[in-house]
């Protein structure tokens, strides 16, 4: 009785049994198929070591702009010496030694002193009209500073430029010196011998610094006629080269309206 009934409930969830069994089959086919069939995490990772230097970039330094001015010189390097007992204008030569022109003027002194140094004992003079400027000068260009003194002593030219640095000329000594009394027939007299004005030989020195000053001025005058002539033949040429442009302009314009004309007369001969 008993074996009949354990019989009949396996007749019974047999069915179901079979189903679970072939669901779980199913399954894990399905399962083993999907995870075979998926991309896999693995990957290739390869590092290479180089050895060496990559520039990216380099800074350069600029070089230091160098401002052009102009600079002024005393051409005399020695002393003058005037012997004189009257009224005299002292003269000194500056020149523009830079490499630009001046743009603006500038003023100059006059020291005084009876003896010594002039520079640090000597007293500004008061100059007369005319004196006591300088103006514009061209790159190498000379000028003439005068001043006009009735007293013997020590002088010194003072040229302030524009970047205050003070310019000193060389010292100008002026000494009066009387010829001795004599009373001789055709000698001067007394009162002759005082007010007459002496002059002191030039020295070897002396007159070469003239001569190469006055051979300075004549080759400046040269060079700057030589500069003068050059403009204008270039001023020429271009005046040339542009009257040149146009004459061939209307020449080609003539060419082209002459088809023109051409036809407009053939036109009225055919009417």
């Amino acid at each position: 009785m008993r074996r009949t009934r354990i019989s009949r409930y396996q007749n019974k969830y047999r069915y179901w049994y079979f189903s679970l069994k072939v669901f779980v089959i199913v399954y894990a086919a399905v399962y083993l198929l999907g995870y075979m069939a998926s991309s896999t995490t693995a990957y290739f990772h390869e590092n290479v070591q180089l050895d060496g230097e990559v520039t990216i970039g380099e800074w350069q330094e600029q070089p230091p702009v160098i401002e052009e001015t102009y600079e002024l010189e005393f051409i005399r390097k020695q002393v003058q010496k005037i012997t004189t007992c009257e009224r005299v204008t002292l003269k000194a030569k500056i020149k523009n030694i830079g490499s630009v022109d001046m743009t603006k003027s500038l003023t100059y002194d006059v020291f005084y002193t009876e003896k010594g140094n002039p520079m640090k004992y000597g007293k500004s003079l008061d100059l007369e009209k005319g004196e006591g400027e300088i103006n514009p000068l061209a790159k190498k260009e000379t000028a003439t500073l005068t001043a006009t003194v009735e007293q013997p002593g020590v002088y010194v030219f003072l040229v302030k430029q524009a970047d205050d640095d003070l310019l000193w000329s060389k010292e100008i000594n002026v000494q009066c010196k009387e010829k001795p009394k004599s009373n001789g027939v055709g000698k001067p007299s007394e009162n002759q011998a005082t007010n007459q004005v002496q002059s002191t030989p030039k020295t070897k020195n002396e007159k070469n610094e003239e001569v190469k000053d006055a051979n300075q001025e004549k080759n400046e005058k040269t060079k700057q006629q030589v500069d003068e002539t050059s403009e204008a033949q270039t001023q020429q040429t271009k005046i040339n080269e542009k009257q040149e442009v146009i004459a061939e302009e209307k020449k080609q314009s003539s060419q082209k309206d002459q088809p023109d004309l051409n036809k407009q007369k053939e036109g009225e001969r055919n009417e």
